[in-house]
């Protein structure tokens, strides 16, 4: 009769070890797959941020278009970096840093 208690006992033993090792393993699948899911899921979010911004270059862009094209474009490179002048504007020189061709 020992015998047979000490083979339920061992058979048990074996079963809890078994269920253990089960309950173990499918813990550590679990955690790896949230792990992976987590990590997607950051990746998407990185992703729609630089889509967002890059939406945001692109309106920025098409609104820099849309004013090279205009006349206050043109009218502002004119003036201030060919130093045109439009018909009816006063202009002003300063005198006070002309050294009028003497030497100080």
């Amino acid at each position: 009769m020992k015998d047979g208690k000490r083979r339920v006992s061992a058979r048990i033993k074996l079963y809890m070890l078994f269920w253990a090792l089960l309950l173990v393993s499918f813990t550590v699948g679990i955690s790896v797959q949230y792990a992976g899911y987590r990590n997607a899921v950051n990746q998407r979010m990185a992703e729609e941020n630089q889509i967002a911004d890059a939406n945001k270059r692109t309106a920025e862009l098409k609104d820099e278009i849309a004013y090279s094209g205009s006349d206050a474009f043109v009218m502002k490179i004119a003036r201030e970096q060919l130093g045109l002048v439009m018909p009816g504007d006063l202009l002003f020189h300063n005198t006070a840093n002309d050294t009028g061709g003497q030497n100080n």
